[in-house]
């Protein structure tokens, strides 16, 4: 990685730390330069405005996200059903760790900003998007292969799905207790798991 790269990751990962605390609008370019030890004309050779370093952040997060929770599910050796069930297993494992702290940055982040700003919302919308084509394109795989009920709309699953993530993520962080996502996501599986052929 060269050194452009290495700082302006280092300014993004600085900056996506406070506000997954603070929130987006209540941290400003001054609170990462003096958090990331950045001078200002540094910031702006990278980026031309807070906005555009709010973009930078979702997109690191996604990334970020794919890394830890998608990817190990989604490219296993596990059935359909099996990778959608390592997912919310992945999730839970991670919210756990954290103590139900933080919840989902990009649910944060289309929560704070998607109503006042239209380029945040089209954003994280975009994310939520991505994440629920992956979905169906494997529930399509297992209808495909005989696994998964042909009568089943893999659109309107696939969506329920993220929808019940980011839901559970959300009661888990408000109650501060990881036992209600775990029951979320049993009920989904088991929901899930009448679909099979």
């Amino acid at each position: 990685m060269d050194s452009y790269t290495q700082k302006r990751e280092h300014i993004v990962k600085t900056a996506a730390r406070l506000v997954h605390v603070n929130g987006f609008n209540n941290t400003s370019i001054d609170d990462v330069l003096k958090e990331g030890g950045v001078g200002k004309g540094q910031f702006f050779y990278y980026f031309k405005n807070k906005e555009e370093l709010g973009y930078a952040i979702l997109d690191s997060q996604s990334k970020s996200t794919a890394e830890r929770l998608w990817d190990p599910a989604f490219n296993s050796d596990l059935d359909p059903l099996g990778k959608i069930y390592r997912l919310l297993d992945n999730v839970v494992k991670v919210h756990r760790e954290r103590g139900c702290t933080g919840g989902c940055p990009i649910g944060s982040m289309a929560l704070e900003m998607g109503d006042i700003h239209e380029g945040f919302r089209k954003k994280t919308d975009g994310v939520f998007r991505s994440w629920a084509r992956r979905i169906k394109k494997t529930l399509r795989e297992g209808v495909k292969d005989g696994q998964i009920r042909e009568d089943v709309n893999v659109d309107e699953l696939a969506d329920f799905i993220v929808a019940s993530i980011q839901g559970a993520i959300l009661l888990c962080v408000a109650g501060k207790d990881i036992r209600v996502m775990r029951r979320c996501f049993r009920n989904l599986k088991k929901h899930l798991e009448s679909l099979r052929v």
